[in-house]
């Protein structure tokens, strides 16, 4: 069994090794309208959304995800273990 970490959503999420908040600044500035500044999180679910919808936002939802990147503006993103 996998020791799980629950955000205040609800949503459950296997603890990784810790990240590089530079790397995902940097992954979401350049390579957001992919999704794999979501990847790199953990957060596939984010990261197939973003890959197969981001064309149809016009770069708007990169923006406001690299907003949310940087103030770690979720509770997912606080609960990170970060370098």
């Amino acid at each position: 069994m996998v020791n799980t970490v629950s955000s205040p959503a609800g949503a459950g999420y296997a603890p990784g090794p810790p990240k590089s908040f530079a790397a995902a600044v940097l992954l979401s500035l350049f390579l957001g309208t992919l999704g794999v500044d979501r990847f790199y999180l953990g957060h596939v679910g984010l990261g197939v959304a973003k890959l197969l919808l981001s064309w149809m936002t016009f770069g708007i939802w990169q923006m406001i995800d690299l907003i949310v990147i940087i103030c770690k503006g979720t509770p997912a993103l606080r609960a990170i273990c970060w370098e």
